[in-house]
């Protein structure tokens, strides 16, 4: 048999059993999401459901579920806690009390009618003879009409 002259190499190339290799595990559904996950979670609750947040005592809030339409109750005072299956089990911070502590940061209430606002909608009094100097009312408020009722 008359070979070519650039024509493979005869000799048996050793081959690996890939079935033998260890795999990565697969992520499954019961891994909870990291922490900045569940940070942006919260953010977009407080974000477009901020009137559905609602405090039912000093420290304790009750906020919507994403996915459903029960409410979770969180406490940030005097320890943080969420009723939800994922804070219970894993002791994390979940969106739930994210979207709380976001909403604490970033918004405030109305001395005017008592309802909560983003802060960039919360204006303070400087002059009046309805507020205190310093009050945080919104624009209704402001001009003399209330924009909602709590």
């Amino acid at each position: 048999m008359l070979k070519h002259p650039e024509a493979r190499p005869t000799e048996r190339i050793e081959t690996v059993d890939t079935k033998r290799i260890p795999r990565a595990p697969r992520a499954t559904t019961t891994e909870h999401p990291p922490q900045e996950i569940r940070r942006s979670r919260g953010i977009a609750i407080a974000t477009n459901r901020l009137k559905e947040i609602k405090q039912l005592s000093p420290g304790c809030y009750s906020v919507p579920a994403s996915k459903s339409s029960e409410a979770y109750v969180v406490t940030v005072r005097p320890v943080e806690a969420c009723s939800c299956e994922d804070s219970l089990r894993t002791g994390n911070r979940c969106k739930h009390r994210h979207a709380v502590l976001h909403m604490l940061r970033k918004s405030g209430v109305c001395e005017g009618c008592g309802v909560r606002h983003w802060n960039e909608y919360l204006f303070e009094v400087v002059d009046s003879l309805t507020f205190f100097e310093g009050d945080m009312i919104c624009s209704g408020c402001a001009a003399g009409t209330a924009s909602e009722t709590a």
